[in-house]
């Protein structure tokens, strides 16, 4: 979609390596969370199949998310701040944001750590997991902040010599991006997270059999289901929050004109709300469907080759 504001300029081709990284984060990020929110459910029930895994996925966070990313952000919105200082309060919220989750996280590894299992399985488990659940809660409502608005503003704002600054700083590489290295430091957690990955693409030496197609159409089923899942929690979260903020900007009413003026953004919130809930459950489907078609697809449909030759 064309931009329409003509004061936004594209972003600068020297920009899309640092923005494209970070969004590549979050897209991993988005995987971790998915991953916690599965077995803080199971913590108190499953104590020591959930916890090791837990407990690798929040030192995960802690050792690149907060330690890397988070500080590779902090650097993009002082640029921000400094172009367009309008946006200098929500640059220092994001911020003091990112510090808070660091505290969280920290707390969570220290708290998981010493948990003994008796202990999960009684009410201190439920505990754990209810904070496990805020803390995935408030880091993904964070990124929705973080790419709807103020990811935008680098687009309008910075220019070239802005990302020359903000690509000289090295970054070591994401252990995410490297099945092998995440496995040798966070083994609960890359058996979780690329088990997926390795039933539904196969290794290319091992025939397509139909128990091998039943497998991986399983599998897309159980994945669908669980981003179906995560999909609806996002939306009551931010049902809550639209509703929290429609009620905030109604209660700052003082006048009939003032009442007119807050029609604006509490019909603008909720219209974004209501679009997304007709939206992205059918969206979600539609690849889940996509996705268990082409499990069960033939390995030489349409063409007398097999796909794991190729």
């Amino acid at each position: 979609m064309k931009r329409t504001i003509e004061s936004q300029r594209p972003l600068p081709a020297a920009g899309d390596p640092f923005m494209q990284a970070l969004r590549v984060d979050h897209g991993r990020l988005s995987r971790v969370l998915r991953e916690i929110d599965v077995q803080q459910a199971r913590l108190r029930a499953a104590p020591e199949s959930a916890r090791p895994v837990l407990v690798e996925a929040m030192r995960y966070l802690l050792h690149y998310q907060h330690a890397f990313h988070h500080p590779r952000e902090d650097r993009l919105f002082e640029r921000i701040s400094a172009r367009a200082p309008q946006f200098g309060r929500d640059m220092r919220v994001l911020i003091r944001e990112h510090r808070g989750g660091l505290r969280q996280a920290e707390k969570l590894v220290a708290d998981l750590t010493h948990a003994t299992f008796p202990l999960l399985r009684r009410r201190s488990g439920a505990r754990l997991a209810r904070d496990l659940a805020d803390y995935v809660a408030r880091t993904r409502d964070h990124m929705r902040s973080e790419e709807a608005v103020f990811y935008a503003q680098s687009e309008r704002v910075l220019d070239d010599s802005d990302w020359a600054t903000l690509l000289a700083a090295t970054t070591p590489d994401d252990p995410m991006g490297n099945q092998a290295l995440l496995a040798k430091e966070y083994p609960h957690l890359a058996a979780q997270l690329f088990q997926p990955v390795s039933d539904v693409g196969g290794r290319g030496d091992t025939p397509r059999t139909g128990d091998g197609a039943q497998d991986r159409a399983r599998e897309a089923i159980r994945d669908g289901v669980e981003q179906l899942v995560e999909l609806y929690g996002e939306l009551i979260q931010d049902g809550f929050a639209v509703a929290r903020s429609n009620f905030a900007t109604l209660r700052s009413v003082r006048s009939p004109w003032g009442l007119v003026r807050a029609a604006g953004p509490v019909g603008a919130r909720s219209c974004r709300f209501v679009v997304r809930c007709v939206a992205d459950p059918p969206r979600t489907a539609l690849a889940t469907l996509a996705r268990f078609v082409v499990a069960w697809r033939p390995a030489d449909a349409g063409s007398g080759v097999s796909r794991d030759a190729v």
